[in-house]
């Protein structure tokens, strides 16, 4: 190619992107308008619906978004454990006590 068109043809013919959607479901405030999901993955409006991929990310990281959707949805998902494992220590107490047995805390 010598001339500078047959180079451009020859680019925008063959050029590719590689896109990582991210920040189409943004996390934000109840006083952000513009959020779809609350800090922990939530979905606003749905019961028991989470969201935990890069989606929420409410702006365009300027890094890969591989390491940054794994740590948030960790993130969440810790959350989530932690969320069950509390509910489950509180069903199995409630359950104690509407047998008459005396809840012994481990």
């Amino acid at each position: 190619m010598d001339d500078g068109e047959g180079l451009r043809t020859n680019i925008v013919a063959n050029i590719a992107s590689y896109l990582h959607p991210t920040s189409t479901v943004p996390m934000g405030a109840d006083s952000d308008p513009t959020a779809v999901v609350d800090a922990w993955g939530k979905v606003r409006g749905i019961e028991s619906l989470r969201i935990a991929d890069a989606s929420i990310i409410p702006d365009i990281p300027s890094v890969a978004t591989n390491v940054t959707t794994i740590m948030v949805a960790e993130r969440i998902a810790a959350k989530l454990a932690s969320s069950q494992e509390h509910s489950e220590s509180q069903d199995s107490s409630h359950q104690f006590r509407r047998a008459g047995e005396r809840h012994v805390a481990a």
